[in-house]
């Protein structure tokens, strides 16, 4: 059965992407874009072997200092978030948005430096995750080779 979502695709994420699961991944880079039919310039954070970038609000840019220790956005590259969909108020409507919490369920707990894991994609469905995100790539290298901003 198709979805809305397949016959609208985006090149960023939305909430139904996470597919209600929570979703641990690796910073790879922040960009500046030009996002919407205003062509407005926003910041875009894109993750290691993730297809899509998340457009940043001020919530989300909010807690990933908060998370990863520092608002200088230069230091959240190799950094680790958890993704996860909620309910949020938009114009007097609820709808789904994705959120950011500290991958290891503490509230202001910086992750860890070294903590360079990234995982692999096998390219075989139209998530923009990989299906076996829990599981760190063996050699710990980048792959930008699903973004298509790398």
């Amino acid at each position: 059965m198709t979805t809305i979502n397949e016959l609208f695709p985006s090149r960023f994420l939305k909430a139904s992407d996470l597919k209600g699961q929570r979703r641990t991944v690796t910073i790879a880079k922040i960009t500046r874009e030009e996002v919407g039919k205003g062509k407005e310039k926003k910041a875009v954070v894109y993750f290691a072997g993730v297809k899509k970038g998340l457009i940043l609000n001020k919530t989300n840019a909010t807690k990933i200092a908060k998370v990863v220790g520092s608002e200088a956005i230069d230091q959240w590259v190799s950094k680790k978030i958890t993704l996860f969909s909620a309910e949020v108020e938009f114009a007097g409507d609820l709808m789904p948005a994705i959120r950011v919490m500290n991958p290891k369920g503490v509230e202001s707990a910086p992750v860890e430096e070294d903590n360079k894991e990234v995982f692999s994609s096998d390219g075989d469905n139209d998530s923009p995750f990989d299906d076996d995100s829990r599981e760190p790539r063996s050699d710990g290298g980048i792959d930008d080779s699903e973004n298509p901003f790398a």
